[in-house]
């Protein structure tokens, strides 16, 4: 068995086993071989004040020997050598593979905790229906700017800003993902107070609000946010067929709750686990 790095000159040993890309390729590819045939990979998120974990996945046919606790650990050692010294990972709670995760993570010491949030999936004719576009509200609201419009410092700031303030990480929401003309931000007196960032999924007509993250309690401001999100995703070049969203914030809780009904909801239980260099040990198992 040997993990190696994914480049240009290998990656077509892997193509059949690496997800399907919409955006750009994350930051860092690892693979797992054995006898030379590509038997896993884990993608690599990095940014300045941390890394994430995208996927891990190891091809069925191999599974049990190890291989994905020897990704996991490579991951972990690529990502604790960075500045920040932490690796964060986001899965769903209620997985057949959900408590293998659990156990691997613990073995190397991540610091995991449980969150149930609702989702949400929207057709576009609800979209239009909903009070969220109701009256005068669809006018352009000044305060609200495409995320292509913030100078490039402020995008870094307002990431690691987004990232210290929040209750909860989410590993997956990483600017290089978003579609910028679609994704939004709300200033106030020069500071940023929320963000909303979209991006696409599966098919051209379909998006993801990925994250949606609020500065400020005032329910109003959000809205103005989400309003604004909602035209820019109403006027997608290919249409929009259907959204979907997981609200993890309380302030946009209230307003989905407020614009969407409870009824439109599906809870969901995610786990998130978190590491950092001072806690890592080295996974001893070889049976995942």
């Amino acid at each position: 068995m040997e993990i190696v790095l994914i480049t240009q000159r290998n990656s077509e040993k892997f193509q059949e086993i690496l997800p399907e890309y919409r955006g750009r390729i994350p930051s860092m590819l690892l693979g797992c071989e054995k006898d030379g045939i590509a038997a896993g990979t884990a993608g690599l998120e990095m940014t300045e004040d941390g890394c994430s974990l995208g996927w891990l996945w190891v091809d069925p046919e191999f599974r049990g020997g190890g291989m994905g606790g020897a990704l996991l650990d490579a991951a972990c050692r690529e990502a604790l050598e960075r500045p920040a010294g932490r690796l964060t990972v986001t899965y769903p709670a209620d997985k057949d593979w959900s408590a293998v995760m659990d156990y691997m993570l613990a073995v190397r010491g991540f610091s995991v905790m449980a969150h149930r949030y609702p989702t949400y999936r929207i057709t576009k004719e609800q979209l239009l229906a909903s009070p969220l576009l109701a009256g005068d509200e669809k006018k352009m609201n000044p305060h609200v700017v495409p995320l292509s419009e913030l100078e490039r410092f402020r995008l870094q700031e307002l990431l690691v800003a987004c990232r210290l303030e929040r209750e909860y990480l989410v590993s997956h929401a990483a600017f290089g993902w978003m579609d910028p003309e679609r994704s939004m931000v709300l200033l106030k007196d020069g500071h940023v107070m929320g963000l909303a960032l979209v991006r696409p999924v599966e098919t051209e007509d379909s998006l993801c609000l990925d994250l949606l993250y609020l500065r400020t309690s005032d329910a109003r401001e959000g809205i103005l946010l989400l309003q604004q999100t909602a035209l820019a995703l109403l006027r997608h070049p290919a249409g929009l067929r259907e959204l979907s969203f997981t609200c993890m914030e309380e302030t946009g809780m209230r307003i989905c709750s407020r614009l969407l009904g409870e009824q439109a909801a599906q809870w969901e239980e995610f786990c998130q686990g978190t590491l950092f260099a001072e806690l890592y040990r080295p996974g001893r198992e070889r049976h995942v």
